[in-house]
């Protein structure tokens, strides 16, 4: 097989190509375009005992999607529908508890269905900030997202280095967050304030189901 990179050297595996004479990594570093390397990814997909090197730890992953979906899937429940010992389910989730990949376990809340909405009000703050030489966005995201007013923070790429969300009383109890704690940090060069006013879908989850008409259709 030629190779328009150069000559094929022999004596490669080619177990994930599926071709004798190549590595995945020889292949793919000859062969970058699509249509080169489609033949091989086929062939990987096809081969049952190469899936977990292409999407990770197979069932395993099934408990993190289901648990994200429901947290209150008991591991018997879960190891039914993956099909595994519900000892190894246990395991796997004090294993993802123990490194961190499990956090903690929610309830989502429509509050918008509430009769009072205890957390009052929501805002998205977008903050531009000038990095600390050394220490990049992270010490200056750090005093940001301590404060108790932050419920998320995330690092941006664009014209806005952080996106904040912040919860407060009411409209005037955020823009005293802004105005008497957040600007005037240091490195903070500019603020952009969003206020929610109704979240339809949040995590995945619709949080308001659409109100069917009860206006007769109209034929013609």
């Amino acid at each position: 097989m030629a190779s328009p990179r150069g000559p094929l050297e022999a004596g490669e595996t080619g177990a994930l190509t599926g071709f004798p004479e190549i590595s995945l990594a020889k292949f793919v570093k000859w062969n970058p375009l699509p249509y080169d390397i489609m033949p091989a990814i086929d062939r990987i997909k096809r081969n049952d005992y190469l899936k977990p090197l292409i999407k990770g730890d197979g069932a395993m992953d099934e408990i993190l999607t289901m648990l994200e979906k429901n947290a209150r899937l008991t591991p018997d429940e879960i190891a039914k529908a993956i099909r595994k010992p519900v000892a190894e389910v246990k395991k796997k989730i004090r294993d993802y508890e123990k490194q961190g990949i499990i956090l903690k376990y929610k309830t989502v809340l429509n509050r918008e269905a509430l009769a009072e909405n205890p957390n009052g009000v929501r805002a998205l703050i977008e903050v531009k900030i000038a990095p600390e030489k050394d220490r990049g966005f992270d010490h200056i995201a750090e005093r940001i997202y301590n404060f108790p007013e932050v419920t998320s923070c995330y690092l941006l790429s664009g014209t806005y280095d952080l996106l904040l969300v912040v919860e407060g009383k009411d409209i005037h109890t955020i823009s005293h967050f802004v105005a008497s704690k957040l600007a005037p940090l240091e490195n903070v060069r500019g603020t952009v304030t969003h206020f929610l006013l109704k979240k339809y879908k949040e995590d995945g989850d619709v949080l308001r189901q659409a109100q069917k008409s009860n206006r007769p259709a109209i034929s013609y």
